[in-house]
């Protein structure tokens, strides 16, 4: 064999080695299966920057209408208080009306109305799952990190967030019934704090756990409408009777 023959021996085979490297990294950088994984936060983008204006549709494009849930911090304790998102055209899904909560801010003319949300400003939502064994209606909510601005951490999820996640995928019109949640908050199953109790990690929060904090309408209240001319369209001032 010539020099010359020997040389390009040596480079066609350099070439296959570079072609199986190549392959062997992108087979084991992507996964053969559908199994649910973390993200790498390392690659996650902060929420902060991804939130979103979701009041108005954009022009010419199909949208659907989802209600979520912010707090109304005028009153004493806050009340769960609807207001509507639009998004792109999807499903009208509980995660669906979840990920409007997390990811669309809350507008000024909201703020202006005494509202706001307690869910730290930077936490991701990382899933809302069935539960395997537990009958139809029971979800895991999936949180990354409790964060506010900055990555400061906050100490655990405020009992009135947990009432904005609740009533959001028990809106009506949503496509699935939800009857109760758990919780994950960084790979780790939580107890949360609700009005009535605190539910440990391996039990359900459900509607009956929420008196103090459940919007006007939800069974158990009385609603008397005391001023029509709301400070958010939409959103109706109330005084509120409980049920007994």
């Amino acid at each position: 064999m010539t020099v010359m023959n020997r040389r390009r021996a040596a480079a066609l085979r350099l070439t296959a080695l570079a072609v199986v490297v190549v392959v062997l990294d992108a087979a084991c950088s992507v996964p053969s299966d559908n199994e649910a994984r973390a993200i790498d936060p390392t690659r996650m983008v902060r929420a902060s920057s991804n939130k979103i204006n979701c009041a108005s549709p954009g022009v010419d494009l199909p949208s659907i209408k989802l209600r979520v849930y912010l707090v109304n911090a005028e009153n004493e304790p806050p009340v769960a208080t609807p207001v509507d998102r639009v998004l792109p055209q999807s499903d009208a899904t509980p995660r669906a009306a979840l990920e409007a909560l997390f990811r669309c801010r809350v507008t000024t003319e909201e703020t202006g109305g005494g509202l706001a949300t307690v869910i730290p400003e930077e936490t991701q939502l990382l899933g809302f799952e069935t539960i395997v064994g537990a009958e139809p209606g029971y979800y895991l909510v999936r949180l990354g990190p409790l964060q506010n601005r900055g990555s400061k951490k906050a100490d655990d999820l405020d009992k009135a967030a947990v009432a904005q996640i609740f009533f959001t995928v028990t809106a009506p019109g949503l496509t699935e019934e939800v009857k109760g949640l758990r919780f994950s908050i960084d790979g780790r199953a939580v107890a949360v704090n609700t009005d009535r109790r605190t539910v440990s990690q391996s039990d359900f929060v459900k509607r009956d756990d929420f008196l103090s904090s459940s919007p006007p309408n939800s069974p158990g209240n009385r609603t008397t409408v005391t001023n029509a001319t709301a400070a958010v369209p939409g959103v109706e001032r109330t005084t509120t009777t409980r049920g007994s």
